[in-house]
């Protein structure tokens, strides 16, 4: 397993820069490495966190489980909460080998998480989601009717019905009731640089000051035009052109 991850990363970075394989490093890509380094002094500093309404700065346990109700589709949130239950009925083995395999995995990522000084996003649970994904599959060979089939027919329905709904702004999608989803939460629970190419088409013909939040070391210069970055304590001053919806 350890070789496998390790040959990954190496595929992954090579397919997307090649030149990572001329680098002086047989560990692991030195763009990889100097992530990892960001990540270490970066996301160790408390940061602004907000959710329906309450806004802090550090980390806060209930907004992990808030979140959670916030952007999951809510028949998917139901299989999470309920599929699990269906290892009482497994044998002893098989709960032993599910617990080692799928839930000391899980809780080691969520202690990890949730001890984080950053409460910017639900994608840092996206490995716990996973595996609490498939241990809800437990559920299926427990409870063999064919309720249970229809119902998880239901969830994928949903599931691919909110995903076609939230099209093209599926990452800041958030559940009704919980909308419009910059009113109930911020930061990457809203937007992670998803709209850039839609504000570089818009600003064509224009000359923005642009407050553009997105991955590390993304700046206005794509954009058409004497683009502008507009200082924080500034924004207040500046008067933008009207649109049907944010950007």
């Amino acid at each position: 397993m350890a070789l496998v991850a390790w040959a990954s990363v190496w595929l992954v970075y090579a397919a997307i820069d090649p030149g990572v394989l001329l680098h002086p490093t047989v560990v692991l890509p030195s763009p990889y490495l100097e992530g990892i380094r960001y990540l270490a002094s970066n996301d160790t500093i408390p940061g602004p966190g907000y959710l329906l309404g309450v806004a802090w700065t550090g980390g806060r346990w209930w907004y992990w489980p808030g979140i959670l109700a916030v952007k999951t589709v809510p028949t998917t949130l139901l299989l999470l909460l309920v599929g699990p239950w269906g290892l009482l009925a497994a044998n002893s083995g098989t709960r032993r080998r599910a617990a080692l395999v799928l839930g000391l995995p899980a809780i080691l990522l969520v202690v990890f998480t949730v001890g984080l000084p950053r409460d910017i996003g639900l994608r840092y649970l996206l490995p716990v989601i996973a595996l609490w994904l498939v241990l809800a599959t437990s559920i299926v060979p427990a409870v063999r009717t064919r309720a249970v089939g229809a119902a998880l027919v239901v969830v994928v329905v949903v599931a691919g019905a909110a995903t076609i709904a939230s099209t093209p702004d599926s990452l800041a999608w958030t559940t009704p009731p919980f909308t419009p989803a910059f009113q109930v939460a911020t930061n990457s629970d809203v937007d992670w640089g998803q709209s850039l190419y839609l504000l570089q088409q818009w600003s064509r013909g224009k000359e923005p000051r642009v407050a553009y939040f997105g991955p590390r070391e993304s700046t206005p210069t794509p954009f058409p035009g004497p683009a502008h970055c507009s200082p924080p304590h500034r924004r207040g001053c500046v008067a933008g052109w009207p649109s049907q919806r944010p950007i």
